[in-house]
């Protein structure tokens, strides 16, 4: 959980060095994305030790994280994005979101296979 919020804490850093500016809804726009994408792929980095170390409680945080970022982009992300943009953000959302369940399914078999 610190890990995320520090690194959480760099993105709102890196895309606001000032407090105004021509570019401040864009600038959040990009913020808020760039959040989802982090938080997505460290759910999918979570997901991918837990299953490779046999470790079910970061397992558990991964799929947690992965709630947490879905939630964000469906309440906040897609309700800032028009037409386009919000289509794209979606379908990328349901992709990588079926390859993370899949590999996760395929892994989890394989392990009880042997």
């Amino acid at each position: 959980a610190l890990a995320v919020w520090t690194l959480t804490l760099e993105v709102g850093l890196y895309f606001r060095p000032d407090a105004g500016g021509a570019f401040a809804l864009e600038s959040r726009l990009a913020e808020g994305l760039t959040v989802s994408m982090l938080w997505t792929v460290y759910a999918s980095a979570l997901m991918f030790v837990g299953v490779r170390a046999g470790v079910a409680a970061i397992r558990w945080q991964g799929l947690a994280l992965f709630g947490l970022a879905t939630a964000k982009v469906f309440i906040y992300d897609l309700g800032n994005l028009q037409g386009f943009y919000r289509i794209v953000s979606s379908i990328a959302l349901g992709v990588v979101l079926l390859i993370v369940s899949f590999l996760y399914q395929r892994s989890l078999a394989e392990r009880t296979k042997t």
